[in-house]
């Protein structure tokens, strides 16, 4: 089930969001972009995504904002594992979205339009 959001359940398994601020980072995304109940529990957060009730757009913007809060929150793991900093969630959410908004910026020469909805959908959902 996971492998169709572009992700292994038994590597992203062990996200389940270690730092206390990691779940806020996901719900800061997810009741934005229309999961209603956003939930710190991997399959619950999978179940959601599967299912999202928005647009084919929104559905792609919310799972490429799980991928980047994956990505950012697996990196900051890391980097308190092996350095011991620590980052604040305000700073944890703009590495996201800057992820996010470079990754709808990289679609744009093969496929103007979807970047242009997703652009879009992204300034009307994070003003």
């Amino acid at each position: 089930m996971s492998e169709k959001l572009g992700f292994s359940i038994e590597e992203n398994r062990q996200c389940e969001f270690w730092f206390p601020h990691s779940s806020s980072v996901w719900i800061f995304f997810s009741s934005r972009l229309g999961i209603t109940s956003p939930s710190p529990s991997w399959d619950d957060v999978v179940q959601s995504l599967l299912f999202h009730q928005g647009s084919k757009h929104c559905k792609y913007l919310t799972i490429l904002a799980w991928q980047a809060s994956i990505y950012v929150i697996w990196w900051e793991r890391n980097d308190h594992l092996h350095r011991g900093s620590h980052q604040s969630s305000d700073l944890t959410i703009t590495k996201v979205t800057s992820i996010i908004k470079n990754r709808i910026s990289a679609l744009r020469p093969e496929n103007k339009h979807l970047a242009s909805k997703l652009i879009q959908l992204w300034f009307s959902k994070f003003p």
